[in-house]
This record gives structure tokens, C-alpha cells and sequence, in this order.
């Protein structure tokens, strides 16, 4: 993954894009675990009455959720709701300097065989911090698997978010040739 994020980055530096290598605020990193608490409380909302009547059909993933969201308390929850604010604000000081970020969008390459679902805390960051993404896939991993760059945009800033991910993977596809390109 990281070869493809290089890869991506020295490409479009050679195109004229600046790149440079960004650090996530402290507050950004530090509310990871509070996503948790906010999606499986609100998914015990919404899953109220399948969850009582039917929690033992559920996969083991989703039904953890539920059982995770049972131990929480609405104070929780409202402080999760308060820390992930923070991080949000403390993130948009950092697209004043950037148009957009260049992640990964995943660990590794896509599976072979869906066999469950894999952790995506790359996604998640994302999904907790408001800000759009556009994924391209145009690498290939060892397994013959997509392996994709990430496109992060400032919250509510989704027209230019996707304007410059068309731009990106335009320019990638021309420098890259085939695609999906191995690393």
C-alpha cells in the first residue's frame, strides 16, 4: 500500500502538483476509538426492534455492535459526539494549506475470497471527520487484487474534492499506462 502512495505522490509531483507529506492533528488520531461508540450506539437505534427479535441471526460483526452499544450511556455517547467535534475543527485548519490528501484507502489490496469484514480504518478516519473521498483503483497488489489511492477533501467541499480527484486520476492513468498498474 505505501508503494502505491508513493508511487501516486511522485507522479503527480512530477505533473506540478505540491505534495508534501501531512501530519494528522493529535485530535484527529486521539477519536478513533470514539467512532465506535457513535456508530454502534446510533446503529442500536436504528436496529432497535430487528436487534431484540432477531440478534441471534445477525452477523457476528453487526451483533457485537449491538452488544457493544448496550454497555454505553447516552453521556457516552454525547462525549464521543463532543471529542469527534474537536477533531473535526482541528482537521479543517489543515486543508487552509492543502486542496486535498492522498491516503490509503484501506490496508492492503482487496480480498481474495470475502470471508468477513476486514477492519477499514482508513475509511473510518474519513467517515468521522465529514470529508469526502473518491477512491481509485489503479494499482494492482501481489494477490492480482485492486489496490486503490484515496482522495480526502475538506468537509463540504465536495465539488472540488471530486474535481480533483477526476484531475488526479487523469493525470495518474497518462503517466501510468496500463492499468491496474503493478507496483
Amino acid at each position: 500500500m505505501q508503494a502505491a502512495i508513493e508511487r501516486a505522490a511522485t507522479l503527480l509531483a512530477e505533473a506540478g502538483a505540491p505534495v508534501e507529506d501531512v501530519v494528522l492533528p493529535n485530535e484527529v488520531i486521539e477519536a478513533g476509538p470514539q467512532f465506535d461508540v457513535l456508530t454502534s450506539w446510533e446503529g442500536a437505534r436504528v436496529l432497535e426492534r430487528e436487534a431484540r427479535d432477531h440478534l441471534d441471526s445477525f452477523k457476528p460483526w453487526n451483533r457485537e455492535k449491538i452488544e457493544f452499544a448496550r454497555t454505553l450511556t447516552e453521556d457516552r455517547y454525547l462525549e464521543a459526539n463532543r471529542i469527534l467535534a474537536a477533531a473535526r475543527a482541528s482537521l479543517a485548519t489543515r486543508f487552509d494549506a492543502f486542496d486535498v490528501l492522498l491516503t490509503p484507502p484501506r490496508i492492503g489490496e482487496a480480498l481474495v475470497r470475502i470471508e468477513g469484514v476486514r477492519p477499514s480504518p482508513f475509511n473510518a478516519v474519513w467517515t468521522q471527520m465529514y470529508t469526502p473521498c473518491v477512491t481509485l483503483p489503479l494499482f494492482e497488489g501481489p494477490n492480482g487484487m485492486p489496490l486503490g489511492i484515496q482522495i480526502v477533501g475538506a468537509e463540504h467541499a465536495d465539488d472540488a474534492t471530486l474535481a480533483n480527484a477526476a484531475w488526479i486520476d487523469r493525470t495518474l492513468r497518462a503517466a501510468l499506462g496500463t492499468i491496474p498498474a503493478g507496483l
